[in-house]
């Protein structure tokens, strides 16, 4: 059996910000026009998505726990609309120090937090799709990995001709 990708989600975030922060501080745009305000605002969005993110995931125990210890699926709340409102909260971050930073260099180590925190995500949905098997992939089908399904793709079926 492989070993997937895991590291615990509070040392993935330090190492995440403690990355992304001196980079965006180092090449951080001084001047300021007229699109710079719109970008810090977007920032400012992306932020605020993110803090929600946090308080709503944070009042539920099982946030805190390794996958392995997880013994009831949580599919309501912030859960209902994507199934780790927590990762995507800290992509939504990561994607906001582009908008407020405005340097071009952060996208290269982004793309790389967005993968880790995507073997993250699978990690522990294989898990999860262990322990509770078919009832967390309806669970999928029907919720956003870090994004909400805005469309429904309906399958075609051949037997209804």
């Amino acid at each position: 059996m492989k070993k997937d990708f895991y590291i615990f989600p509070p040392i993935l975030t330090g190492i995440n910000f403690a990355v992304l922060l001196p980079i965006g501080i180092l090449f951080l745009r001084i001047k300021l026009n007229t699109w710079d305000y719109i970008s810090i605002s977007i920032g400012g969005i992306l932020t605020i998505i993110f803090v929600i993110s946090l308080i709503s995931t944070h009042k539920i125990e099982q946030v805190r726990m390794k996958p392995n210890n997880i013994d009831k699926l949580i599919t309501d709340g912030p859960y209902s609309i994507v199934r780790h409102p927590n990762f995507a909260g800290i992509i939504c971050m990561n994607i906001a120090y582009l908008f407020l930073f405005r340097t071009l260099w952060l996208i290269p180590p982004i793309c790389v937090f967005f993968m880790l925190w995507y073997f993250e995500a699978r990690s522990e949905e294989s898990v999860l799709i262990v322990k509770f098997g078919e009832t967390y992939r309806n669970y999928m089908n029907n919720t956003g990995m870090f994004f909400p399904i805005l469309f429904k793709l309906k399958s075609y079926d051949r037997s209804n001709k």
